[in-house]
């Protein structure tokens, strides 16, 4: 759960990211996220809405950053979300971060 990062702050990350969704979606799926991301992200997320710095943070055998470049194109935001997913559950992360895109 984030507990310094508002809706509205990831709502700006998905915005950028998917400028076609429709706002009522980007603001449920942003709200899903300040409940679910783990803790442990929101010091790059924050670092990420206050200067575009894109913060690293490695668990086991993935770092946000290598997954970012994993495949071309993908978001710094995306890559925070694949290394949520590795964090709640290592085996069906690293199938979602290896995935051919």
């Amino acid at each position: 759960m984030l507990t310094r990062t508002s809706a509205d702050e990831i709502a700006s990350l998905l915005k950028n990211d998917h400028p076609t969704w429709a706002s009522v979606s980007i603001q449920r799926q942003a709200q899903s996220y300040v409940e679910t991301l783990d803790g442990r992200l929101e010091d790059l997320i924050r670092a990420y809405l206050a200067t575009g710095t894109m913060k690293n943070f490695r668990h086991k055998d993935f770092s946000v950053l290598q997954i970012q470049h994993l495949v071309p194109g993908r978001s710094y935001f995306d890559a925070i979300l694949l290394m949520d997913a590795y964090l709640k559950d290592e085996r069906s992360g690293r199938a979602l971060i290896l995935r051919r895109q």
